[in-house]
């Protein structure tokens, strides 16, 4: 019998002996690590243990089982552990899974609003960040932040600032390239984070990040506004221009929500209460100073007003501090005993001018016009009797036993 000496014709029918290194870090924000999806990893598993799905490897598992399992008649041959606890549920479900519910949990609580007139009608250009929470037995709406939308000619006259800030694009290119997906990696250069020995403040960083720009997105909606590029073609930004509003910004919302979380985390003791943090002195903490650059890079880029990202850090500042306050041990923040007693969050209502008014002179966004937050005022005040909530506190624990 003659034997073909010609290569075949038919590609192998194996895979490869090896998975691939997994897919790109990701374009959404806060992406993660190389085997990750969005901020938080594969929440909804398909991966196997030792390679990725496919339609080869379920075949392969459907013929083993047939050739292994004999007559089985659908009855019980394992003792089954039930899960006895939220915490015991929480321990033996996945990082991703754990990062999940902890989003969906802190998202379930909080509505972005419209504002009514006395007419009943909403208002044009106001929203009001709402908390719903439980005040003895009773469903509370809590108003954490209301924010109005400064006037026309505000933004007018911030585009000097957008001409001036555009003398640093070459400096700043590397950093708003990189901060379109990833903001994380900038914290992770002032304190240690990754998915081993920190991989819960990691987490708690992540749902954070995430649950920013859900209130971003909603906020944009209310107080809708055009970008720098359609008033002066001039502006030229170094990046394509998003469609939806500039104001508030929410890489500042994002930004200063990561800082103000990854700041208590950082201080231990948890003395550095949002409203003793001093945004103007030399001793401001590296955290905020990063935020700040985070959200000022947008307005370099040239699709931003410095007004966006000063509303945003507002936003951010008393967002992180919630989020962080939902899961708290209660005897870090006060003089109580109980770790799960209520705790107090801030709140403020922001208007135009006053928004305004707490930039400088010229209309710029430092940090010093940060001083609100620092006493109670008209605007600002303490709100007590906010009740924990179960998953943030358990994941809490576990981020906090990693400093």
């Amino acid at each position: 019998m003659a034997i073909s000496t010609g290569p075949g014709t038919g590609p192998g029918t194996g895979p490869g002996t090896g998975p691939g290194t997994g897919p790109g870090p990701g374009t959404g924000p806060g992406a993660g690590t190389a085997s990750d999806v969005g901020p938080f990893g594969e929440v909804f598993m398909s991966r196997h243990a030792g390679s990725p799905a496919s339609p080869f490897l379920s075949t392969a598992l459907n013929t083993t089982r047939d050739g292994l399992i004999n007559y089985w008649p659908g009855t019980p041959t394992n003792a089954v552990n039930a899960f006895e606890t939220d915490e015991n549920y929480l321990e033996q479900i996945r990082v991703p899974t754990q990062a999940m519910l902890l989003d969906c949990e802190l998202r379930s609580r909080l509505a972005v609003l419209g504002v009514k007139e006395t007419d009943a009608t909403i208002a044009q250009g106001k929203a009001n960040l709402i908390y719903m929470h439980d005040l003895a037995g009773t469903p509370t709406a809590q108003s954490l932040v209301q924010l109005e939308r400064p006037g026309a000619q505000h933004f007018v006259d911030q585009l000097q600032w957008v001409r001036a800030y555009a003398d640093l694009r070459a400096d700043r290119m590397a950093e708003i390239q990189v901060q379109l997906g990833d903001m994380l990696s900038f914290f992770g250069a002032h304190a240690y984070l990754d998915n081993g020995r920190r991989s819960k403040t990691l987490l708690y960083l992540s749902v954070a990040l995430s649950v920013a720009i859900h209130v971003a997105s909603l906020m944009k909606y209310h107080l809708r506004q055009k970008r720098p590029v359609d008033y002066a073609t001039e502006v030229q930004p170094i990046i394509q221009t998003p469609d939806h509003s500039s104001f508030p910004a929410g890489h500042s919302i994002e930004a200063f929500a990561v800082a103000t979380v990854l700041n208590h985390f950082m201080t231990l003791n948890n003395t550095d209460k949002i409203e003793e943090v001093s945004f103007a002195s030399k001793d401001i903490k590296l955290p905020f100073l990063l935020a700040h650059r985070i959200s000022t890079n947008r307005v370099v880029a040239g699709v931003h007003f410095p007004i966006d990202c000063q509303a945003g850090a507002y936003i951010g500042v008393l967002l992180g501090d919630l989020i962080y306050k939902l899961g708290a041990d209660a005897t870090r923040l006060s003089t109580e005993t109980d770790p799960n007693a209520p705790r107090k969050i801030r709140v403020q209502s922001i208007t135009s001018q006053k928004l305004c008014e707490k930039q400088t002179k010229a209309g710029d966004f430092l940090l010093s016009s940060f001083s609100e937050l620092k006493s109670v005022t008209a605007s600002t005040k303490t709100v007590s009797g906010i009740e924990p909530l179960p998953i943030a506190r358990h994941l809490w624990d576990a981020a906090q036993e990693e400093w």
